[in-house]
């Protein structure tokens, strides 16, 4: 691409206050912005000739985006006996703006350098429409933490987080999740800075905005994506000459993104072993060992389309 501009602002403000004896409340409140702008050096289709080359403008680059972040978090803490008790709640309000052409001016794929250069596509997508989009989405969590010193030097950590989304019109309603987290550090003798730690845990993530602006952009109604292959990729390259098309295929139906009734959030769970052993009051060193394995993460299913014959 020939440009690229980007810039990142953001403001954190922090305020903690003691409530009761033993107790302390920690107030957040964060801003931000971002925004992103990105141009093809060369302008128009993209071709495609998979494991050999790939011509023409990516179909990614030709975008702007501008993201605001508002979030505000309050956390308590207090102490009962062996117990050190934490809850919370936070809002994070995302706005993007953006005007994202990803396949707007088309693609053709070949199977083999033989097709390109008889000019044989296999594959054809161009999407047609405003790539104009304005939406918000609000995730929104509460958590509860029990830190319980079982004997001296043997700490139990017992935790549940709550999530949810507030999704755009036109959106599939996200998912309730409730993400369970145990950890335990002990340490296993007073002579020795030594301290040897497990946990595991299920992360909630939000939603990618990528995935939820496909859903917006393409429904049909602002825009909508044409997939030809084989005879109609064929028609497709000679009406326009193997260029961007003005116009949509004519004979050819739409093809539109939705998402899963069953739109569930992405999560990971993960499994942790580590040590950390003190060098002095404020330095230390400590080892770390993690299984992380990803669920329902975000994809694209072509649910009413086919291959191309060589594929």
């Amino acid at each position: 691409f020939k440009q690229k501009t980007a810039y990142e602002i953001r403001l954190s403000l922090v305020g903690s206050e003691m409530c009761i004896r033993d107790s302390v409340n920690d107030l957040r409140f964060q801003v931000a912005a971002r925004q992103m702008e990105l141009r093809p050096n060369t302008p128009g289709a993209m071709w495609e000739i998979p494991g050999a080359v790939t011509l023409g403008g990516f179909y990614r680059l030709n975008s702007n985006r501008t993201e605001r972040h508002f979030q505000l978090a309050d956390n308590l803490n207090f102490v009962l006996g062996h117990h050190r008790l934490s809850a919370g709640v936070d809002a994070h309000l995302v706005q993007l703006d953006a005007t994202l052409r990803n396949r707007y001016a088309g693609i053709f794929v070949f199977p083999s350098l033989q097709d390109f250069r008889l000019g044989r596509p296999d594959l054809f997508i161009q999407a047609f429409g405003d790539p104009r989009t304005a939406f918000n989405t609000i995730p929104v969590g509460a958590w509860l933490q029990d830190r319980w010193e079982l004997r001296p030097r043997l700490l139990l950590e017992l935790g549940a987080r709550f999530d949810r989304q507030a999704m755009p019109n036109g959106v599939s309603r996200s998912s309730n999740n409730i993400a369970p987290r145990l950890g335990l550090a002990w340490r296993p003798s007073t002579d020795r800075p030594l301290v040897l730690r497990l946990g595991t845990g299920l992360f909630y993530d939000r939603y990618p905005l990528a995935f939820l602006n496909d859903a917006l952009q393409k429904d049909g109604i602002r825009g909508f994506e044409q997939y030809a292959v084989g005879p109609d990729a064929l028609r497709a390259w000679t009406l326009g000459r193997g260029a961007t098309l003005s116009s949509p295929l004519p004979g050819l139906a739409p093809s539109t993104y939705r998402t899963a009734a069953d739109f569930r959030s992405p999560c990971s769970r993960k499994l942790s072993a580590g040590a950390e052993y003190g060098l002095g009051k404020d330095t230390s060193v400590s080892v770390e060992a993690s299984h992380v394995r990803g669920f329902r993460l975000p994809r694209t299913r072509n649910t009413t389309g086919t291959l191309p014959p060589r594929y």
